[in-house]
């Protein structure tokens, strides 16, 4: 029983090394985000409508890309 507090207590008092966060790492986040957002607001918000509409025709493409915002929300 004593080994098993001497075994944790050693533990416990073992230094943490602090998590450093690298300029690297930084950079990499960055550049991750910007190519997110600019595929997000190209892709889905511009070329996904105009492919909706190219593939229902224009009279009905308000209504199903309303039908699969209102659906994608849902599930979210």
């Amino acid at each position: 029983m004593l080994e098993s507090h001497a075994v944790s207590a050693r533990t416990a008092a073992a230094p943490q090394r602090a998590h450093v966060v690298t300029r690297r790492a930084i950079v990499s986040w960055v550049l991750y985000d910007l190519a997110n957002t600019i595929f997000s607001m190209g892709v889905i918000s511009l070329f996904f409508s105009l492919w909706v509409r190219d593939e229902v025709g224009a009279t009905r493409a308000d209504t199903v890309y309303g039908m699969i915002t209102a659906i994608s929300m849902a599930i979210i």
